[in-house]
C-alpha cells in the first residue's frame, strides 16, 4: 500500500488523540500506554520558550500534551490535520502540502515521532537535511522508531490484536541502535544520542497503566536500560 494512502485512508479520524484520551480516562490499554509514555519522555525536550515543530503530528495530541504556545504541527494526512485544527484551535496545524518550513523556522526543537520506519534511507537523509537546515544552532531533533533488535515483532502483533491496526504493511525500515548510529554519523555537524525506552513492562498496561509504569521502571533499573522496544534518538545541531 502507498504510505500516504495508508495514513489518509486506513487510520480512523483522530485515532491517536482518541485512544490516548481513552487511556487517560480508563487507566489501561496497551496502545494508549505506549503513546502516553512516549509523549512523556519526549515532552521533556520541549521547553515553554521553544519554537517547536512536531513533524508528522497526526491528530495533534502531542502538541496539546506539551502545552507549548509556540508549537506547530504538520502532517501528510489532510483529514488528521482538519481534526487537529478543530480539536485544538489554539495551535497551528498544517498539511504537508500547505506547509513551508523555511517560512515557519528556524526551530529550537523538532519532534518526529514514529515516522522513520516508514521511510527509505534516502528519504530519511533528505528529511534530516531539510530539518537540520531549519534548526537553530544548538537545537535538537527528537526521533522515535521501533528497535528491531529486541522482540518488536511480538509487540507489533500484540498491538494489532488489541489496537486493530497493522502497520507492518507500510513498514519500510527496521532499525537497531547500531543502524541508527550508522545513518546519522553522516552529519558531521551534529551529535547523536540514542536511548532505549519501553520494555516488557508495557504488557501490564492491558490491566493498568500505573502498574505498567512501575514494572517498566523496575525492569529499566534492574537491567540498566540495556534493552527497549523503542529507540529515542536525539540529534543536536552543533554548527
Amino acid at each position: 500500500m502507498n504510505t500516504s494512502d495508508f495514513w489518509e485512508d486506513s487510520i480512523p479520524l483522530g485515532f491517536y488523540d482518541i485512544i490516548s484520551k481513552e487511556g487517560i480516562i480508563n487507566g489501561r490499554g496497551l496502545q494508549s500506554f505506549w503513546h502516553l509514555q512516549t509523549y512523556k519522555q519526549v515532552s521533556k525536550y520541549v521547553m515553554d520558550s521553544n519554537i517547536h515543530l512536531d513533524y508528522a503530528c497526526g491528530s495533534g495530541f502531542f502538541i496539546n500534551y506539551c502545552k507549548n504556545k509556540d508549537s506547530i504541527g504538520v502532517d501528510i494526512s489532510i483529514n488528521q490535520i482538519k481534526y487537529a485544527k478543530q480539536t485544538y484551535p489554539e495551535y497551528n496545524f498544517y498539511s504537508l502540502s500547505e506547509f513551508d518550513i523555511s517560512d515557519a523556522g528556524p526551530f529550537d526543537i523538532i519532534t518526529v515521532l514514529g515516522l522513520l520506519e516508514y521511510l527509505s534511507n534516502d528519504e530519511i537523509q533528505k528529511l534530516v537535511k531539510i530539518l537540520l537546515s531549519n534548526l537553530k544552532q544548538g537545537g535538537k531533533i527528537i526521533f522515535t522508531t521501533p528497535n528491531y533488535k529486541n522482540s518488536m515483532r511480538f509487540i507489533e502483533f500484540i498491538s494489532y490484536i488489541f489496537g486493530g491496526l497493522d502497520y507492518r504493511q507500510v513498514n519500510n525500515n527496521k532499525f537497531t541502535k547500531e543502524k541508527v548510529r550508522n545513518i546519522f554519523k553522516k552529519y558531521n555537524s551534529t551529535t547523536t544520542n540514542v536511548k532505549k525506552i519501553h520494555n516488557f513492562g508495557v504488557l501490564f498496561s492491558i490491566l493498568n497503566h500505573k502498574l505498567a509504569s512501575n514494572v517498566e521502571l523496575f525492569i529499566e533499573k534492574l537491567f540498566k536500560n540495556s534493552f527497549g522496544f523503542l529507540l529515542l534518538i536525539e540529534l543536536e545541531k552543533n554548527e
